[in-house]
């Protein structure tokens, strides 16, 4: 989300006055629903911060997530954006009668930008969802070379939980034993995985290397759930889930409807309030002489909430009435009647749209997971 520049996958960034980072288009959608976000004082009470981010990018699925604690850890594997999305839009319209096999049509499993190859079968994968935790076998993409009389291994993708600094360093102690031959990092940026070892022979690479290519990450599914809290004297009430796959796409699907339902209600409002002042200004604009008159009062507000007709008699006669006193005469008579009826008629279909999403708020969580397909990105972990 945030693109930080300088540093690689084997060397770290440079020191901080020699990077910059700059937030993503992807990185600006996880901040369009801060107007709903439930706020609380910071660490020094000085500022507010959100509870958590309404984001209507699936974060939580697409990024790798670990973590311990006390008595609890979690290891939470990164995903397909494109894999996500299509499954939650299944969730969104099944709901509660969702299947994990469901979810599983779109779903083929973790995915890793730097490559490699899930090992495990998709009924091992199924089963960490259905359970929540469990463990998933990979191997690094590679290809074996014959150099005359010695065999080159070039390591093109990179897997879950391999690290290349660590393979290094492991066929350096290999030299020794005169099983490798030379190792080389080739990486660069077009090409940010590729590693060069040249071995005296295949058995050597069957017995002392294929196993360091091959890693067993082991994920635990938990969630937190954050909320403004009831008691005085505490900010958030938190509240630790044990949840599967299925459980977390329902929760989040849960959580997205109650924010594009606040969404559509706070612009349902500013609409509101916009299509309000039009009236005023169109009636005001249409009754210049009562304007000038209610000026010369000892009390505008009053004679203009008193005699303006379709003003008049209203419960909102004072402030529409404080509304045009603080309106400058001229720009009322300059008014565009026909484009300020136009946008009035505009407002009022605008508010009869996001009426009609409030009711159908399912409809609303798919149009905005669906604006999510510029940001698709191709499967990089094979299966």
């Amino acid at each position: 989300m945030v693109r930080v520049t300088g540093g690689s996958l084997t060397d770290g960034a440079a020191a901080e006055r020699y990077t910059e980072a700059k937030i993503s288009q992807l990185g600006m959608k996880m901040l369009e629903c801060m107007d709903v976000a439930d706020y609380v004082p910071n660490y020094t009470g000085e500022f507010k911060e959100p509870i958590v981010l309404t984001t209507r990018v699936p974060n939580f699925f697409i990024n790798e997530c670990a973590g311990i604690a006390v008595g609890l850890s979690c290891n939470i594997p990164a995903h397909n954006l494109k894999e996500i999305v299509e499954a939650m839009k299944v969730v969104v319209k099944k709901g509660e009668s969702t299947k994990i096999k469901d979810i599983m049509k779109y779903i083929k499993g973790p995915d890793y930008k730097y490559g490699g190859k899930i090992l495990s079968t998709p009924k091992e994968i199924e089963d960490i969802y259905k359970n929540g935790e469990g463990s998933i076998k990979y191997e690094c993409d590679y290809t074996l070379t014959k150099e005359k009389k010695n065999v080159l291994l070039t390591v093109t993708g990179y897997c879950p939980g391999f690290s290349p600094n660590a393979f290094i360093n492991k066929m350096i102690s290999l030299i020794d034993d005169k099983v490798v031959i030379y190792v080389n990092d080739c990486s660069t940026k077009s090409e940010p995985c590729k590693l060069e070892v040249l071995i005296n022979s295949e058995e050597d690479f069957e017995k002392k290397i294929h196993k360091q290519l091959i890693k067993s990450e082991n994920y635990r599914f938990y969630a937190i759930e954050r909320e403004k809290s009831k008691a005085i004297e505490k900010d958030v009430d938190t509240k630790i889930l044990i949840p599967n796959m299925l459980d977390l796409m329902n929760m989040w699907v849960d959580w997205r409807k109650d924010i594009e339902t606040k969404m559509c209600q706070v612009e349902k409002k500013l609409t509101e309030d916009k299509k309000q002042k039009a009236d005023w200004r169109l009636i005001a604009s249409n009754n210049l002489k009562v304007v000038i008159k209610g000026l010369e009062d000892k009390d505008p507000v009053k004679y203009i909430a008193e005699n303006m007709p379709g003003i008049k008699g209203t419960k909102t006669a004072i402030e529409a009435a404080k509304f045009i006193c603080d309106q400058r005469v001229i720009s009322l008579q300059k008014i565009d009647q026909d484009k300020m009826k136009k946008d009035i008629k505009d407002y009022e279909q605008h508010i009869k749209e996001l009426d009609y999403d409030i009711a159908h708020i399912d409809d609303v969580v798919i149009r905005e997971l669906d604006k999510l397909k510029p940001f698709y990105k191709d499967r990089m972990l094979k299966v």
